[in-house]
This record gives structure tokens, C-alpha cells and sequence, in this order.
């Protein structure tokens, strides 16, 4: 049973890497991981593609409930048991706003490849 959806940039390999990750801990599969580059979804769920542009978003299905940035990630700890060691961690950077500022550092230095990319291979 899907709890969460998780909006993230297929376009990065350094996002796609990180849902691998996540994916091999999401052992009750609670998550579903979506790519914002299918602008159905983008639709679907009523969000800015700007935003989804700077930060990884997550849903709750259960009320709608977004979550951006280290929020979005400390979600997908909570609906994954074999992360839940994570959480307060995550829970209290993001409170004392250290976990958004971390989070936006390591955005801002990604790199986008817009089309071709499969895996580590891109065809330009």
C-alpha cells in the first residue's frame, strides 16, 4: 500500500542514485517515487515545477499533506523502517533549519542532464 508519493528529478544522476538508495529500503513499499519530468504528474498533483525544479517534494496520500527539501526526505525515513534511525536526526536539522541549508547546498551543486540519461550513461 502506497502512503507517499515522492516527486524527484530524473534529469539529475545524483537524484536517481538517491531513489535507488531509498528504494532498496522501502522494504513495505510506502513509497512510491515519481519523476516531475512527466509533466502528468506535475498536474496531477497541483505543484509548481519551479519548486519541484530546487527541491525534491512528497505527498501524503492520506490528506494531501506536501513536503519539500529535508522534510521530503525525512518522510520517506518515516515510512521506511530500516531508516527510521534517521528521523529524530532529520527531525531536529530540520527545525533548527541546518538540514534546509545542507539540503540547498547540495541542490545547487547537482548537475542536469536533460535528455538521454539512463542509469550512469548519457546519450547527448
Amino acid at each position: 500500500m502506497r502512503v507517499i508519493v515522492v516527486l524527484y528529478d530524473s534529469w539529475c544522476p545524483f537524484c536517481k542514485r538517491s531513489i535507488k538508495k531509498f528504494r532498496k529500503f522501502d522494504c513495505l513499499n510506502r513509497v512510491e517515487f515519481l519523476s516531475f519530468r512527466e509533466e502528468k504528474y506535475v498536474d496531477e498533483y497541483n505543484l509548481d515545477i519551479e519548486q519541484l525544479k530546487k527541491r525534491m517534494h512528497s505527498i501524503i496520500l492520506e490528506n494531501n499533506k506536501v513536503e519539500v527539501g529535508i522534510d521530503a526526505i525525512n518522510r520517506i525515513c518515516k515510512n521506511s523502517p530500516l531508516l527510521w534511525p534517521l528521523v529524530p536526526i532529520l527531525t531536529i536539522s530540520s527545525y533548527c533549519g541546518i538540514g534546509h541549508k545542507i539540503y540547498d547546498w547540495i541542490s545547487s551543486k547537482r548537475l542536469i542532464f536533460p535528455t538521454g540519461c539512463n542509469g550512469d550513461a548519457c546519450k547527448l
